[in-house]
């Protein structure tokens, strides 16, 4: 089966982690998330995807605490 370009990937590290990565199409730059298990992976991937598809950023990196607590 055959994916869509810019759906994103979900792949093993041969530490065990499991990496959801996806492009963020504003930034062009690679988004990764690490996960326990393949299931928590595809998890993140569909969140980040649903936050690209909003129009926010895939994950928010340079939140500060002061804003995290509001």
């Amino acid at each position: 089966m055959s994916r869509t370009y810019g759906t994103g990937s979900v792949f093993q590290r041969k530490d065990g982690r499991w990496i959801a990565q996806v492009r963020d199409k504003a930034s062009g730059k690679l988004v990764s998330r690490s996960a326990k298990s393949e299931r928590d992976a595809r998890k993140l991937l569909r969140e980040m995807t649903s936050r690209l598809d909003s129009g926010i950023r895939a994950v928010d990196r340079n939140v500060t605490l002061t804003t995290y607590v509001e």
